[in-house]
């Protein structure tokens, strides 16, 4: 049961990300939103399971015994939240006035206002993969290897992981699927806030949950 709780952790943590959520909502906002949006899911579901299957494999030829399983993960959790709580402080102090640079993000989600099914598709699996996610995805896959719950309920937890972990994408992409346009004016409105805060919101979400996996590092290894 523990096992279970830590892999839905580690895929809520990888799902919140700002950068995805708006990356998601221009592509539904490309004209095509029902074609262009279901393409950039499959293209992220991909990138981000060939991301767990190799961290699978990793897991399970690095980590031999569970209770070692147990002790490296968390040590890894710790360090990885360590660096997101760095990561995000320092960005925090960044300076940001009225004639700073827009985000770098801002070219990636002005090629997806106009793409074509095939551009979403190359622009939806390196996002799926990410390095703040692919640490997370490492260390949910090194708890599923270490489990010892047997084969078919190692696939189960995987899956869990999986749905968790994409749910910044397939929520809102499933929302325009059923409304179509009429989700346009909800979709463009969260959108536009989103870009507005995008720089204050990647630091606190990194901060806030690099602060969590420390606290709850610490206290399993205590």
């Amino acid at each position: 049961m523990a096992d279970v709780a830590s892999v839905v952790l580690y895929g809520l943590v990888a799902a919140i990300s700002p950068t995805v959520l708006l990356a998601t909502l221009v592509v539904l906002g490309s004209g095509r939103g029902r074609l262009n949006g279901t393409v950039f899911l499959a293209a992220f579901t991909v990138g981000q399971t060939l991301a767990f299957l190799l961290a699978l494999l990793l897991g399970s030829a690095f980590t031999p015994g569970e209770g070692d399983v147990g002790t490296a993960t968390t040590a890894l959790q710790v360090v990885a939240g360590t660096a997101l709580v760095v990561i995000a402080w320092s960005r925090r102090h960044s300076s940001v006035g009225p004639t700073a640079d827009t985000p770098r993000s801002a070219a990636l989600f002005a090629r997806l206002r106009s793409v074509r099914p095939a551009v979403s598709f190359g622009l939806g699996m390196p996002l799926g993969v990410g390095v703040k996610r692919l640490v997370i995805t490492l260390l949910a896959a090194t708890t599923v290897a270490g489990s010892d719950l047997g084969h078919d309920s190692e696939v189960a937890l995987s899956l869990v992981y999986l749905v968790v972990a994409t749910v910044v994408v397939w929520c809102p992409v499933l929302v325009y699927l059923v409304l179509g346009v009429r989700a346009d004016r909800r979709m463009a409105e969260a959108r536009a806030w989103i870009t507005d805060h995008e720089r204050p919101l990647v630091a606190w979400t990194a901060f806030a949950l690099g602060l969590f996996l420390v606290v709850d590092g610490l206290r399993q290894l205590t």
